[in-house]
């Protein structure tokens, strides 16, 4: 069990920190300094304005995400008029 649990907290310290390609590493580690706080992640899910700014910045993701798959079939159903 041990195992499994140091697996996840590594996908999700990769996820919210160490990504290169996350726009979300950014905005937490812009959110931290601006905080004084240090970017590891046993502070970061324990900081409630932290933990706040992934919740937001997910919602947004998923929002943008959906409003691309209506387009695109918004798009593919006009094609078929």
């Amino acid at each position: 069990m041990q195992r499994v649990w140091r697996i996840a907290t590594e996908t999700v310290e990769h996820f919210v920190l160490d990504c290169p390609n996350s726009e979300l590493c950014k905005i937490i580690r812009a959110t931290c300094k601006s905080l004084g706080v240090e970017p590891k992640i046993e502070i970061i899910i324990s900081h409630e304005r932290i933990v706040d700014t992934i919740h937001r910045n997910n919602q947004t993701e998923i929002i943008e995400q959906r409003q691309s798959m209506f387009l695109s079939y918004v798009k593919a159903t006009l094609k078929k008029c």
